[in-house]
């Protein structure tokens, strides 16, 4: 399984607001392989790197400007990548994740990770 929370945090944020894309977009990265993953050893950084090139890019900003974000400091749980990695079934995961929550920005990522799932259509 991939992510891609790029188009999702776009949508949702505006291209132009390219830090709430850029947080948008790390906080889901985080939320998937947790706060303590090596980036590096994965190969996140370079994945990180990208997306925060084409967020510049889609901004009309200079891609040379990249500034990453900060680890978040209150990570949100990661309801949903759990539930789909049990089901592999993005709905059922997503109406489950829902109800987990308490709140709106909870409900919220639970969209962005929902729409970040790249599925491999080859299966």
């Amino acid at each position: 399984m991939s992510i891609n929370p790029l188009p999702i945090c776009s949508h949702l944020y505006g291209m132009e607001n390219v830090n709430e894309v850029r947080d948008c977009v790390m906080n889901s990265i985080y939320r998937r392989y947790g706060p303590f993953c090596d980036f590096h050893q994965r190969g996140l950084y370079e994945m990180i790197q990208n997306y925060m090139v084409q967020i510049l890019v889609n901004a009309n900003r200079n891609p040379r400007a990249i500034k990453l974000a900060l680890p978040p400091l209150h990570l949100q749980p990661s309801f949903f990548y759990d539930l789909y990695l049990q089901t592999f079934n993005k709905v059922e995961s997503y109406n489950k994740c829902v109800e987990m929550c308490r709140d709106d920005v909870c409900r919220r990522n639970c969209l962005i990770d929902r729409e970040s799932i790249v599925e491999d259509k080859s299966r």
